[in-house]
């Protein structure tokens, strides 16, 4: 029993956990925001480029910001950053809340646009607190705990993917999205109090005295030259980018499942409920020996996993297939969360999550562009199953040019 618990220690940590609270609560509410948002929109135009216009409208704005963000990262208080922008993320919440509340009628002609505005400053938001906050919670622990703080991360972020569109279809189906909306604004209030309520505030390691041009550079330059880092975030990108088939979710669930906004919430629960599993086992199992194999590997299994799910047309069937590539996703977010933190300097930590999540973060975005483009002008299960044969390929190719990453082992 000590030896099981001993695999979750950090949550004994006062402040780690509170950090893990806030991140919950601020992932579980930008889901329920997300999935009342894009029903909205597939009620209003019944297009799946508009679907794919919501990400392209928040990944613009969060490319542009990036970089700042990360040179703010490792030069400010890292604390106080996550306040700023979490209560930034409470106002876009509110105004969907105010603009739904008073002004519907308008939102469902002509002010669609105030939706795709609101979706472009969560972008710039996510641009300044995506690099703050991966640098902070692993500043608030020991190198040594590295690899269980992804584990446990990764799995609290899984818990809040699987319930916030599971609440939020919820909802929608039940009320309306004007509660869907309030439902956010409690959430990211909890969330807003978890990080006031973390008492360390670690001073950022770096240089303030270069200018930001130079660290970003510097940063730049690590990156792309690093011969695991690199390939790792790439295959990240390009199999997000290809593979994922989330923003189309609405049209599947109109067309081919028949399922309504509850259906919707389900279907984007399942991939987090595949990730909470695997995400348990390899807490329990760390993911050590081979490493780079097993990252590999799960990339292959989830572009699998989405092709089979484009020809599923049982509701069942489609929740198992989500569910499994979950499961092969989160592998690849665990060993990739610990490379990235394994091998980047202190003082780089802001600036290398920053170049990460443009990799990482504006694929689901520009995916989920690339998913709606796809399904409007090559059908929405040719669009999928091409995405996944894809992935699948692109995985064969870094796994075979990068010898560095298929040999990858973490330290025992």
């Amino acid at each position: 029993m000590k030896a099981f618990l001993s695999k979750f220690s950090l949550l004994s940590h006062h402040d780690f956990r509170n950090f893990l609270s806030g991140s919950f609560f601020l992932t579980l509410g930008v889901q329920i925001q997300s999935v009342a948002v894009g029903w909205q929109v597939y009620e209003i135009t019944k297009n799946p480029l508009w679907l794919g216009l919501i990400g392209l409208s928040e990944a613009i704005p969060f490319i542009i910001s990036t970089f700042p963000g990360g040179h703010f990262a490792d030069t400010r208080r890292r604390k106080r950053i996550m306040q700023y922008t979490v209560s930034g993320y409470l106002v876009c919440s509110l105004s969907l809340l105010m603009l739904n509340t008073f002004a519907s009628n308008w939102i469902s002609g002509s002010g669609l646009w105030a939706i795709f505005a609101v979706i472009s400053l969560i972008g710039v938001l996510r641009g300044f607190s995506s690099p703050a906050r991966a640098a902070l919670g692993y500043q608030l622990i020991k190198k040594d705990e590295m690899l269980q703080a992804a584990s446990i991360s990764s799995t609290t972020w899984q818990a809040a993917f699987v319930l916030g569109p599971a609440i939020g279809g919820v909802i929608y189906g039940m009320y309306d999205c004007t509660s869907a909306y309030l439902l956010t604004c409690v959430c990211t209030s909890i969330s807003l109090l978890s990080y006031f309520l973390i008492r360390a505030n670690p001073v950022a390691a770096s240089d303030t005295t270069e200018p930001a041009l130079t660290k970003v550079k510097e940063g730049l330059t690590f990156f792309f030259n690093h011969p695991i880092i690199l390939p790792a975030m790439s295959l990240d990108m390009l199999a997000v980018l290809f593979g994922g088939a989330v923003a189309v979710l609405p049209m599947f669930c109109d067309v081919i499942l028949h399922t309504g906004p509850e259906g919707l919430g389900i279907l984007r629960a399942m991939p987090s409920v595949g990730g909470i599993l695997a995400g348990f086992v390899v807490t329990l199992i760390p993911l050590k020996k081979n490493a780079g194999k097993k990252l590999l590997a799960g990339v292959c299994l989830f572009g699998l996993s989405m092709v089979l799910f484009a020809l599923s047309r049982n509701f069942y069937l489609s929740c198992a297939l989500l569910i499994l590539s979950g499961a092969a996703d989160m592998v690849s977010v665990v060993i990739r969360s610990t490379i990235l933190q394994t091998f980047a300097p202190e003082e780089m930590r802001g600036r290398l999550s920053a170049i990460n999540y443009i990799f990482v973060g504006t694929s689901n975005e520009i995916g989920a562009f690339e998913s709606g483009v796809a399904a409007r002008f090559l059908g929405l299960i040719p669009s999928v199953v091409i995405g996944g044969f894809s992935t699948i390929f692109i995985s064969g190719v870094v796994g075979i040019v990068s010898k560095p990453m298929r040999e990858l082992e973490f330290e025992t």
